[in-house]
This record gives C-alpha cells, structure tokens and sequence, in this order.
C-alpha cells in the first residue's frame, strides 16, 4: 500500500511518500499553493505517478477554527478526486516546530519552508499508529 501525506496550507503544501512495506516516510515536494483547482490537478498526477492508495492529511486538532475549517474544505475538495473512505486524518500538533528542529540539526535547509518534513513527521506518525494497533 502507498501512502501520501499531505500538510495543507494556504500558501504552501507538503508532501510525503511511505509505503507499507518500508513503513518509512520521506519527504517528497513543497509546493506553492496556486489554488484549489491548479492544486488539485498537481495532486491527480502525484496520486497518479505514486499510485497513492491512502492519503493522511494533517489536521490542526489544537489550531484556531479557521485553520481546521481550511484543511475541511481541502479534505471535501480532495474527496472530489480520490475515495473519501481512503483519506485519513492526523493530528499535526507541533509537526512544523518539530520539522524546524530537524531542519536546523542537520542543517540541510536555513530559513527555507519545512511543510514536507512536517507532512513526513504526520505520515511517520500514521505509520507507527498502524504498527503498533
């Protein structure tokens, strides 16, 4: 089974990859987001490409109501292009300031965007939940 992660925001989306034989995740792409339409068409062909058959999207349990609002509307859009059935949700609290750290302690990427670590941190989690249940 392979599976993408996805951390949604407004103006960036993280992406990362695992399947469950390595039950590993990477990450993928950061990529500007153009809007849910051009969006969507990017994420078509990722599922595509990857043949994607879960998606774990992360979700701002302990964020203000704006931002969950954001990622229901994503989450509904996403459901326009891939069974709903097959899209999970996760709790991303703290990802991106764990994501940050990682960043700073291997020094891979000063002051660039860290949503597709973050996005790796929410699938790896997903990952370890299933293992472990």
């Amino acid at each position: 089974m392979n599976y993408l992660g996805i951390d949604y925001g407004d103006k960036f989306v993280g992406l990362a990859l695992a399947n469950s034989d390595l039950k590993l995740a990477v990450p993928l792409a950061l990529m500007e987001n153009p809007g849910m339409d051009e969006l969507l068409k990017k994420l078509v062909k990722v599922l595509k490409d990857y043949q994607i058959n879960e998606i774990v999207l992360g979700w701002p349990q302990w964020h203000n109501d704006q931002q969950a609002k954001q990622v229901e509307l994503f989450k509904n859009s996403l459901a326009t292009i891939f069974p709903v059935e097959n899209i999970k949700l996760a709790d991303e609290s703290l990802t991106s300031k764990m994501a940050d750290q990682l960043l700073v302690e291997q020094k891979k990427r000063g002051g660039s965007r860290q949503d597709d670590v973050a996005a790796m941190l929410i699938l790896q989690a997903y990952l370890d939940e299933l293992c472990c249940n």
